[in-house]
């Protein structure tokens, strides 16, 4: 969620070196984000990772 609450979805490239992602991300705010990583191993189980920062 950005500083003024719209959401912005991203998603990810496989680099091919243990699970690794990278992502490009363009956060034209400054402020405080919140995110949520969800994503799923080879077994099906999803995962989420919730957590925020600030952008100055």
């Amino acid at each position: 969620m950005s500083p003024d609450k719209t959401s912005i979805d991203y998603k990810g490239a496989n680099t091919n070196k243990n699970g690794e992602y990278v992502f490009n991300v363009n956060l034209p705010q400054k402020g405080s984000y919140n995110y949520i990583l969800t994503f799923s191993h080879n077994v099906g189980v999803t995962q989420t990772k919730r957590g925020s920062f600030n952008l100055n």
